[in-house]
């Protein structure tokens, strides 16, 4: 109860930039931008909106991914001509420029009465509907129940929003607590210099917690055997 509680405090206290306009879809929302929130930084930022589906209130997450401005004034051919001469026309140009953003849902959560429960986007919320900043209350408050579980990687891009991941071993979770009870595979891919390499390491950072897993490292470059070569630092993680 005491999660469900948090998590509304917090979406009550976060920072709106927008509502949600149209046209929309479940597979991506048009976010109308608030003229206070125009100067921010918001592409790539995540950000969330809560909706009623099924009469019960659900929260969802997305991360936007572009922003267009229009201003239809300044499109005619007249208004075109004097901005070109002038370089500006009051009270058309700036003033009355339109900032949209597109967002794509991501994660969704379902309050109920005693928890926060997974759900999917399946429908689409009226316009209007308040869109605000994802913060670092927001997450914890949704992730109460699973902080023992969790595993910071790094933080959200562009944002001081530590992003929560999970890393678990392969044990059946009712043997032993953590377990996903299969094998999987992960696949880090990227440019030359991207970070392949540190991000790999904070991974098997992850997994080393985990006492019963082990980990067996294929080093045909050395990348992490000079780790451990004279005349280097030894990093070592006690288990």
């Amino acid at each position: 109860m005491k999660m469900v509680e948090n998590i509304k405090e917090a979406f009550d206290n976060a920072e709106r930039i927008g509502v949600i306009g149209s046209p929309s879809s479940t597979g991506g929302l048009t976010i109308d931008i608030l003229g206070t929130a125009v100067n921010k930084r918001l592409v790539g930022n995540l950000s969330i909106f809560n909706y009623i589906q099924e009469g019960d209130e659900h929260y969802a997450l997305g991360q936007i991914t572009e922003i267009t401005m229009k201003n239809v004034w300044s499109e005619d051919p007249t208004m075109r001509g004097l901005i070109r001469q002038k370089g500006r026309v009051d009270p058309i140009t700036e003033r009355q420029d339109v900032h949209t953003a597109k967002m794509i849902p991501s994660s969704v959560f379902c309050r109920s009465s005693r928890a926060l429960e997974p759900s999917i986007l399946g429908t689409v919320p009226s316009t209007g509907t308040s869109i605000k900043l994802l913060n670092e209350n927001i997450m914890n408050a949704l992730l109460t129940d699973y902080t023992q579980e969790l595993f910071y990687l790094g933080r959200a891009y562009g944002t001081d929003v530590r992003m929560p991941m999970w890393f678990k071993h392969f044990e059946d979770p009712q043997k032993e607590p953590g377990g996903i009870g299969e094998a999987y595979h992960i696949g880090i891919f990227g440019k030359t210099g991207s970070g392949k390499s540190v991000l790999a390491k904070m991974v098997l950072t992850a997994y080393a917690r985990h006492q019963k897993m082990s980990i067996f490292i294929l080093d045909p470059q050395g990348e992490y055997s000079q780790e451990f070569s004279s005349g280097t630092k030894i990093r070592r993680i006690d288990k």
